[in-house]
């Protein structure tokens, strides 16, 4: 039951941290990073002692996938002119490091294009970085965020913003997990 269900809120996680970002107008601030390595570290505790990590560390976890991911839409934000080949050395150098690998990392690169752009060449990009993802994680569960996150861009409601609200969840949720889990083992 719980599989299916992380194997889902990984592209909700994505497009949520891609819309706070393509509604911001600085990407890449000192703060944003201390936060997000922060968050990393700590969720480094309860992720190793979950999922079968090798050599003690590798993968990192999904935060950690979110740093690489902003430094690179800071790079494709800016004004270098070597702005895509350095994108692109980030995203094979840095996907080979965290978790959900190259398909995480081009799945929120690719919800951020498509939020600040909304052309065709974006969305080729979320449809390719699904089948991507879909391929790392052996099942489709994935997909079906899309047409979550479409409905959800069609009802008109109100939620209040709880300012770093995922950074909190997913170090909790996976103690909380790691706990239950401990305990009836």
């Amino acid at each position: 039951m719980l599989y299916p269900l992380g194997r889902l809120s990984m592209p909700l996680f994505a497009f949520a941290f891609s819309y706070g970002l393509a509604c911001q107008k600085k990407y890449f601030s000192l703060s944003t990073i201390k936060r997000i390595l922060f968050f990393g570290f700590i969720s480094s505790v309860p992720y190793m002692a979950l999922v079968n990590v090798m050599s003690g560390w590798w993968p990192l976890n999904i935060i950690f996938s979110f740093f690489i991911s902003i430094i690179i839409i800071s790079t494709l934000a800016s004004t270098i002119k070597q702005r895509y080949l350095i994108a692109l050395t980030l995203f094979v150098i840095g996907g080979a490091f965290v978790e959900y690998a190259w398909a995480g990392i081009a799945l929120t690169v690719s919800f951020w294009w498509f939020i600040k752009r909304s052309d065709w060449i974006s969305l080729l990009l979320i449809i390719l970085s699904m089948i991507m993802l879909n391929n790392f994680n052996n099942n489709l569960w994935a997909t079906l965020a899309l047409p979550l996150i479409y409905l959800a861009s069609k009802i008109n409601f109100s939620i209040p913003r709880i300012k770093h609200f995922f950074y909190y969840v997913y170090p909790i949720h996976l103690s909380m997990i790691w706990i239950i889990k401990s305990t009836y083992a």
